[in-house]
């Protein structure tokens, strides 16, 4: 689940998410549910700063 959540985030900030990756190596389930909280947060973040202040686009893309 928090790997299918990270890819999105990867696209944007490969730096986040492999700090994901590597915390959740060793991590226990709480500590797993923690960090797809904090993924999820995060991407939603990300998604509500593009509503506001979307990249630039040229010739029907984005930067994304």
């Amino acid at each position: 689940m928090i790997y299918q959540q990270l890819a999105p985030v990867k696209v944007h900030s490969r730096g986040y998410a492999n700090t994901i990756s590597e915390k959740m190596l060793n991590a226990s389930i709480i500590e797993l549910n923690a960090i797809l909280a904090d993924v999820i947060a995060y991407q939603l973040d990300y998604d509500l700063k593009m509503q506001k202040h979307a990249p630039r686009r040229a010739g029907g893309r984005d930067y994304r």
